[in-house]
């Protein structure tokens, strides 16, 4: 079973800071799952305390991950919010890491398919650029 050796973020600046972890373990060639976590100010910060709480734990067992990041982040005073944009940003991550372990789709994970079809809403947060996108895709 891969264990998490490191949790790394990077941070695209576009209309405001978009947030991507990365959890890594030491599996066969080394592995990798990458996860978003929208915007807040202080997630590399938060990311990095849950990063060396979690090294060296399985990163399969997903569910005991999510439980144990939040009672660290319970003393802290806070079960909403930012705390949880590092958390659901981290398990998106493990989600990814472990369909490439076990070569199947997340969605597969997740209890199977659900329907064929499924409506996508596009928001990009880029006010009149979208004027401009709707002009040149009618």
């Amino acid at each position: 079973m891969p264990s998490i050796t490191k949790i790394s973020t990077a941070l695209v600046q576009a209309n405001f800071h978009w947030t991507y972890v990365r959890v890594y373990a030491d599996a066969d060639g080394g592995l990798y799952g990458t996860g978003e976590c929208f915007f807040a100010p202080g997630l590399p910060a938060i990311i990095a305390e849950f990063g060396e709480l979690l090294q060296g734990d399985e990163a399969l067992n997903i569910e005991r991950l999510v439980e144990r990041m939040r009672w660290a982040a319970s003393g802290a005073g806070s079960q909403s919010g930012i705390i949880w944009n590092a958390i659901t940003g981290i398990e998106a991550a493990l989600w990814d890491l472990k369909g490439k372990f076990t070569g199947l789709p997340v969605w597969q994970l997740l209890g199977g398919k659900f329907r064929d079809e499924a409506r996508v809403y596009l928001d990009c947060h880029a006010a009149g650029a979208l004027d401009a996108f709707r002009r040149c895709c009618r």
